[in-house]
């Protein structure tokens, strides 16, 4: 029992800063090896959005997403694609580009869980729990596959991300209508790294509000009402803005 009070004491002491870089980089050394371990392929194998991706490196279009080129397609949220086609105007389409895709999708899932502690302080939960929360995602690489080459990552990281943001606006007692708009830009690029986001963003808009309202906040009710009506745009970007070509 002693012991227990010790440990967490002992992370009381600790800053967040700390915390985060610890569970960091004990996420990325443990993903690294197991990837030296397993032997990764000698050459990128090109999925629909690793395509999409050597069309923006090669072209610089959001395109041909499928074995024969079918032009400017909406089969992804463009901010992945975009990432992994800086890596192949950098590496090629080799072994080190599967190298590097691994190292760029390990550092956004461990983001994911060293952002534990900080979301644990920020939404004042305890941090012990946010301390164990992030260990077992850094020491557990269950879904090691999907961590080397897929966007399930990014979309990871955002959600963290916009759930601590979320989490310190609401906390505040009277956000400005600026940190209000921010929110809402946050949330939107958030949207550009996965349609998903969209339902989980109407859903944080109908419970705040509704909270707002039991809580009698006007000020937060007149916010989400500015945000939510920016979500038909969104709605549409979402549905079939993808498609085109970069500068």
């Amino acid at each position: 029992m002693k012991a227990v009070e010790a440990f967490v004491d002992r992370l009381q002491s600790l800053s967040s800063a700390r915390l985060f870089w610890a569970i960091f980089v004990l996420a990325i050394a443990v993903r690294v090896s197991l990837l030296v371990l397993f032997h990764p392929p000698a050459e990128v194998q090109f999925a629909e959005m690793d395509k999409i991706a050597r069309s923006l490196a090669t072209h610089g279009t959001f395109a041909d997403a499928y074995l024969v080129p079918t032009g400017p397609t909406a089969h992804h949220a463009p901010a992945y694609p975009f990432l992994l086609s800086l890596v192949f105007r950098v590496f090629g389409y080799g072994s080190a580009a599967v190298l590097a895709t691994a190292v760029m999708n390990f550092a956004l899932a461990s983001l994911q869980y060293a952002l534990m502690p900080v979301l644990a302080d920020w939404a004042d939960i305890p941090r012990s729990v946010g301390v164990t929360t992030g260990l077992i995602g850094a020491l557990l690489p269950y879904r090691l596959l999907k961590e080397t080459r897929w966007d399930a990552t990014l979309a990871g990281a955002a959600s963290v991300v916009l759930v601590l943001l979320t989490t310190r606006w609401w906390r505040t007692r009277e956000p400005s209508l600026l940190a209000t708009l921010l929110l809402g830009l946050a949330w939107g690029i958030g949207m550009m790294c996965s349609a998903n986001m969209l339902p989980v963003f109407l859903v944080f808009v109908l419970l705040f509000a509704m909270a707002a309202h039991r809580l009698k906040r006007p000020r937060l009710d007149r916010n989400f009402t500015c945000r939510s009506r920016r979500v038909p745009a969104i709605a549409r970007s979402c549905d079939g803005g993808y498609g085109g070509s970069l500068p």
